[in-house]
């Protein structure tokens, strides 16, 4: 086997290599690198046995301070088909991103396995990784799977969703696909979401840096949703492989748009259209993964039910579990700059903090 290096492969070669993939994710394509914006850099590993493309990976690095830099992979590596429980190749393509990272100074790498990856933890662990504080990519979620007639879709949701959808279309509320005009609205409406529950909101710079770098690409669209003329609720989809992830929404918050089922609305125009679309998934945009893994324990209604993702419920979901996020220090620098004692911080250590802050911006 041979390995390819950044230098050595073109953005959209590497976006051709990665739609490939069976495991398909838009956090290892260019465009999701480039939403990231000038702080964060890309490197690039592919391997190839002969001809054949094997294995390749994103390693997305960023600036923790003037002596750190961390690199981390979101849902990678990704591995052909014929090679996804081939444990020689996990380990050649991890041992691949460990020299890339190290070759580019980094003091920490953080790997996050893509989704359906059971062969790639076993070898993290065994070159010395450990379970990191937080995930670097979502590590739970509700999905639904798709790839039938809209009425079949429609009549798998809970009677009290179909019922509110049917009454917001009563009511006067009218879904419609947004576009780069509509982002203060989105944003204003996101930020309000977030002061009602006390959530960190996605900031303005990163948002119309997403969507210039995805939906460009035709990797994410906009929702919007009208009651009075007045945009009252919005919702952005990333699409690509076989997955549609809902992913940021807001809305007003007012009782009109409560009671004219706003939010109901938007979900399932976003269902429709990926369904509509041909992807296999409609991922609800993740659970906390404490709750998630109770639920495949026993009942997930009842063990979701009265959380801050009870709007994930009735939408014929199933819970799905991805593999953790896993680190390895680098350099005596990581241990300084990433890890101070959790007194200092927070319980989580200043690992957590590095990895959300890395996330959301």
């Amino acid at each position: 086997m041979t390995t390819m290096v950044d230098a050595a492969i073109s953005t959209a070669d590497w976006d051709d290599a990665v739609s490939g993939f069976p495991d398909a994710n838009v956090y290892q394509t260019s465009h999701w690198a480039s939403a990231k914006g000038p702080r964060t850099s890309a490197r690039r590993v592919l391997i190839r046995d002969g001809h054949q493309l094997t294995a390749g990976a994103q390693l997305l690095l960023r600036r923790l301070g003037p002596a750190a830099t961390a690199a981390y992979v979101p849902y990678g590596p990704l591995v052909a088909e014929d090679h996804r429980c081939d444990a020689a190749v996990a380990d050649r393509t991890v041992e691949a991103i460990e020299t890339e990272a190290e070759r580019a100074g980094c003091s920490v790498l953080f790997i996050q396995p893509a989704r359906g990856d059971t062969t790639t933890a076993p070898v993290l662990e065994s070159r010395g990784f450990r379970p990191a504080p937080v995930a670097v990519a979502t590590t739970a979620t509700l999905e639904v799977e798709l790839g039938l007639a809209d009425d079949e879709l429609f009549a798998r949701l809970a009677k009290t969703r179909r019922s509110a959808v049917r009454r917001s279309g009563r009511k006067g509320v009218v879904i419609e696909q947004g576009g780069d005009r509509d982002l203060d609205t989105l944003l204003r409406l996101h930020v309000a979401s977030a002061q009602r529950h006390g959530f960190l909101p996605m900031s303005d710079d990163y948002l119309h840096r997403q969507w210039q770098a995805l939906h460009g690409a035709g990797h994410l669209r906009l929702f919007l949703a009208r009651l009075g003329g007045k945009v009252r609720a919005a919702g952005t989809v990333v699409a690509f492989g076989p997955y549609a992830e809902f992913k940021l929404t807001g809305w007003d918050g007012s009782d009109e748009a409560r009671q004219a089922f706003v939010n109901e609305a938007i979900n399932w125009a976003m269902m429709s259209w990926a369904n509509g679309a041909g992807f296999q998934y409609f991922d609800l945009g993740g659970l906390p993964r404490a709750v998630a893994m109770e639920a495949l324990l026993s009942d997930a209604s009842s063990v979701i039910r009265g959380t801050g993702s009870e709007f994930k419920l009735g939408w014929g979901g199933r819970v799905a579990v991805y593999p953790d996020t896993y680190e390895k220090v680098l350099r005596p620098s990581g241990h300084l700059t990433y890890r101070l004692p959790s007194k200092l911080l927070d319980d989580r250590g200043l690992g957590g903090r590095v990895v959300n802050w890395m996330r959301r911006t």
